[in-house]
């Protein structure tokens, strides 16, 4: 494991976990930031964290867009738009949750995603998640990030419509009317 404060030690981890995972070093780098940013800098108040994701996203989605990868970019767009971001506790684990079937209470919003796209997650392969009950769970935030935009590929190729993502406030209207 990479020692803290030792830049080759850290420059020669993430440049092995980008080629094992087939992930530009660069945009490794942007990723990790991107964790950082909503991991370390997380305050009681829950509108400057939306402002934190939301911007650290947006650089992500910049590199993205200035690097030919427009499906990335559009996939980061909807994730700031619906402010998504896989759920974080004490460990360097991520998880996401089944938004249509996870009750309230549970989880939290910003990690509930669609089913079509839930479905969609790796559990098999080199960032495989773990399915328990109405979430999947990933060793790394890093790795939680790649599978949902890979997940989010695959349930648009599967005929998913994106418009049609269905927050936890709508899901109780409709159960109400």
């Amino acid at each position: 494991m990479a020692e803290k404060g030792k830049k080759g030690t850290d420059k020669a981890k993430k440049a092995e976990n980008a080629e094992i995972h087939g992930v530009d070093p660069s945009l490794q780098a942007i990723i990790q930031d991107v964790i950082a940013a909503y991991t370390t800098k997380k305050t009681d108040k829950e509108e400057e964290n939306v402002k934190v994701r939301k911007f650290a996203r947006g650089i992500w989605r910049e590199y993205c867009e200035d690097n030919h990868m427009q499906e990335e970019a559009d996939i980061l767009a909807w994730m700031i738009e619906n402010d998504k971001y896989p759920y974080v506790s004490s460990t360097p684990q991520g998880s996401w949750f089944n938004g249509q079937s996870i009750n309230d209470g549970l989880g939290e919003p910003g990690s509930d995603i669609p089913p079509e796209v839930y479905t969609a997650l790796p559990v098999e392969g080199p960032n495989k998640g773990v399915r328990t009950a109405n979430h999947v769970t990933f060793d790394t935030i890093y790795y939680a990030e790649i599978a949902f935009i890979e997940a989010f590929k695959k349930a648009v190729q599967a005929g998913w419509n994106r418009a049609n993502n269905m927050r936890r406030d709508e899901k109780k209207e409709e159960k109400k009317t």
